[in-house]
């Protein structure tokens, strides 16, 4: 339908859902070229936080090298919006993308700093997903019982706050560090 009407906000935005959906299920070979649909008409239609969160979404659907640049590029743009919630998030999925590939030391800032913007705007669950960050910063640096220490803390935020699917993964986690 907003094709028909030529609103390309509407499109960018229903394209987005759609590719996060596919996304979501593990279709990436649907999902990422529908995202990069979306990505194409925010562009277009100059919405930078359509542009921001699309990017944030493309995390890891493509090499490493273009998946950082759009992370880095989605913060960019947050910061640039005053987007706090948008740029911890963003800056959470780019510490675990960084964590997950072997770096363990520049996500440790952003990690810090999703951390704090999380207290400051009283999201639990964002808090608990960035100290999931600082458990598999401490678990890969072969630090176990600080890691467990860190996915215990997430665990008890997300129970507290009824996440439960934080919840389920936190006790996970928590398992790897145990054992």
């Amino acid at each position: 339908l907003s094709r028909r009407i030529s609103d390309q906000s509407t499109e960018a935005y229903s394209l987005y859902i759609l590719g996060v959906s596919y996304w979501n299920q593990g279709d990436f070979e649907q999902g990422v070229p529908i995202m990069k649909q979306s990505l194409a008409l925010y562009e277009a239609v100059g919405d930078k936080l359509g542009q921001a969160t699309t990017l944030m979404r493309l995390v890891g659907v493509s090499d490493y090298e273009a998946s950082k640049a759009y992370m880095l590029e989605s913060i960019r743009l947050q910061r640039e919006l005053g987007n706090l919630s948008g740029l911890a998030f963003s800056l959470y999925y780019l510490s675990i993308f960084l964590t997950l590939h072997g770096d363990f030391s520049s996500p440790f800032p952003m990690a810090e700093e999703a951390l704090s913007i999380f207290q400051r705007l009283g999201n639990p669950v964002g808090e608990a997903n960035a100290l999931t960050i600082y458990g598999y910063l401490a678990f890969f640096q072969n630090e176990y019982q600080e890691s467990v220490t860190y996915f215990k803390k997430a665990i008890e935020l997300n129970e507290k706050n009824g996440d439960l699917m934080g919840f389920l993964y936190n006790r996970r986690e928590l398992a790897m560090g145990l054992l």
